[in-house]
């Protein structure tokens, strides 16, 4: 789930119930999270006791507008984690999870660039500055990588294009809403995470299986307080989440 709360909400018991109770997902990124917003926002999720959450990224002013990946600690284990400045205050923020159930391993990925009109290329220079960290979250065989954002970009074939061009992975669009959207490595690479060397028979490591938006038309978006909107907890975008098998 990619979730842009505002960094002017402080109605993190709504954000907690519309995160478990809407949309139930594994793994949460959080765009505009900043200062005491994300440990109230698990504080919250936890007073629910449907499952154990923690914070994969703890908020740091280094990288102050990252996307905070959150996520089920009673269903996966955290394994690795990083955060890449760029932009100066902006940040691309990763963890790799494996999976209690079955040890499967997933990297996940969130960003929130700096907003031009119109253009792509600031979402852009977010994967290419996380590419390196990205490649070296998925060392081991089978790990799939995704990533989240609120990419303040509506051409989403535009980062997919630069997410296979930094990485040398396939990937997919899992689910795109205006600036927000999903991202899943779905395959045809070689087998191995971050060693593409074209050895190998192709795999399909991943495959999106349907996902939505919270709400889509329930009025404007991007205005910050003058469109805070109580469906979605408010914020002033609608999250958007996607269904993911892994392979």
């Amino acid at each position: 789930m990619s979730f842009n709360v505002w960094y002017g909400n402080g109605r993190f018991k709504e954000i907690a119930d519309l995160i478990q109770d809407q949309v139930n997902p594994d793994v949460v990124n959080l765009q505009e999270a900043v200062n005491i917003q994300p440990a109230g926002i698990m504080e919250e999720l936890n007073k629910k006791q449907v499952g154990e959450w923690k914070l994969a990224n703890n908020f740091s002013t280094e990288h102050f507008w990252c996307g905070l990946n959150a996520y089920r600690a009673d269903r996966w284990d955290l394994e690795w984690h990083k955060s890449v400045p760029y932009q100066g205050s902006r940040g691309i923020c990763g963890a790799r999870l494996r999976r209690k159930a079955d040890g499967r391993r997933l990297c996940v990925w969130g960003t929130h660039p700096i907003w031009f009109s119109g253009a792509a290329h600031s979402a852009e220079e977010g994967v290419r500055a996380g590419a390196a960290a990205m490649k070296e979250c998925a060392q081991g065989e089978g790990t799939v990588s995704a990533m989240m954002c609120d990419c303040n970009t509506f051409d989403a074939g535009a980062v997919s294009r630069q997410l296979a061009k930094s990485t040398g992975w396939e990937w997919k669009i899992a689910q795109a809403d205006a600036y927000d959207q999903i991202y899943i490595q779905t395959g045809s690479t070689a087998v191995g995470g971050g060693d593409v060397s074209g050895h190998g028979a192709p795999k399909e490591i991943a495959k999106p299986a349907g996902g939505g938006t919270i709400e889509p038309g329930a009025g404007p978006r991007g205005c910050q307080a003058n469109c805070a909107n109580d469906k979605w907890a408010g914020a002033d975008h609608p999250p958007v989440y996607a269904n993911v098998h892994l392979g």
